[in-house]
């Protein structure tokens, strides 16, 4: 039988099929490559629903047989099914079909990134006063020297949470000028604190964005996090003095991300939508829409669009760094 991984890989009625030897039978252990996606035809039909002996041309069986297993599909092509039924079409029908599979919906726009560059879309975001806020600048690399697909850009989160020791201080940002509302508590095990906080969402995902990172919690842990789960053996009480005074956990909820992908040298601007922080679906629309909008102004027409002075680089990189002296 096949697993539930494979299994969301067929849509519109086809499943998965992959040929085995009778050999390896009991226990249908197949050796050859990995399923594939077909059509149910009537020689499939014709014994068993989930394991069928082919025929040769003079009818006799062959050593060959075919494991079958019906693939449900998956939530992303569910959404495509139900917007594809409807009579209505554009952003703001995706947006409520989607309000009906969950609580957490993305609003997106596509632009061209030939001209915008990762580093020049963070400096947009992250003005020279803000410097020391929270923003993230996240690149991917394959190999270890190859520059990967996707970069990811994050700033002004609505949501952080900082750990020292077991004191938890949470900062929800408000709508508009108001000030932030903090919290301080004693936990016994923050990092719990940020999984209670995400534990009612339930996020619908677009099928039209990568399916990669597009918002969420971002930042570190510690090595001194391992105490939360060892407060026996390794309590705070017996940790080398903290001459750093940094958090032990520093997470910020980005509902606001864009994502490049550098390969088809698009853009993502896209922004997550709570509905539950909203009376109804069209008051969450048009809040989440007029998000992106500035989203894609402050990257693109500037909100103070920024200007990069070309920098110089006097180091070689071909050449391993010295190791470090003694500290």
């Amino acid at each position: 039988m096949l697993g539930a991984a494979h299994a969301q890989r067929c849509v519109d009625g086809a499943v998965l099929i992959q040929s085995c030897s009778s050999r390896d039978r009991p226990g249908f252990t197949c050796s050859m490559p990995e399923p594939r996606c077909v059509r149910v035809t009537q020689r499939h039909r014709r014994k068993s629903k989930h394991l069928q002996w082919r025929r040769d041309a003079m009818g006799k069986r062959s050593d060959r047989c075919v494991a079958v297993q019906a693939a449900p599909p998956v939530p992303d092509q569910v959404l495509e099914a139900a917007l594809g039924a409807s009579n209505e079409s554009g952003p703001e029908a995706r947006f409520r079909e989607a309000a009906k599979r969950g609580n957490l919906v993305p609003l997106f726009q596509r632009i061209l990134s030939d001209h915008l560059t990762p580093v020049l879309a963070y400096r947009c975001l992250v003005g020279g006063d803000q410097r020391e806020a929270p923003s993230f600048l996240l690149e991917s690399v394959v190999n270890g020297d190859q520059q990967g697909r996707y970069s990811f850009v994050g700033a002004q989160p609505s949501m952080e949470v900082v750990a020292k020791g077991y004191s938890v201080q949470t900062t929800r940002q408000q709508p508009g000028n108001a000030p932030a509302e903090v919290t301080v508590q004693e936990v016994d095990d923050p990092l719990q604190v940020p999984q209670r906080l995400s534990a009612h969402w339930r996020p619908v995902i677009d099928p039209q964005l990568p399916a990669v990172f597009t918002g969420g919690w971002v930042g570190y842990c510690g090595y001194d996090t391992v105490r939360y789960g060892y407060t026996g053996k390794l309590p705070f009480s017996g940790a080398p003095p903290d001459d750093r005074e940094l958090p032990d956990m520093h997470l910020a909820l980005y509902n606001n991300c864009v994502v490049f992908d550098h390969a088809t040298k698009l853009a993502y601007a896209i922004a997550w939508v709570h509905l539950d922080d909203y009376p109804d679906v069209s008051t969450a629309y048009q809040a989440g829409a007029r998000r992106v909008e500035r989203l894609v102004h402050k990257i693109t027409e500037g909100g103070g669009r920024a200007v990069l002075p070309s920098g110089r680089v006097s180091l070689d990189p071909s050449r391993r760094p010295a190791p470090p002296g003694p500290s």
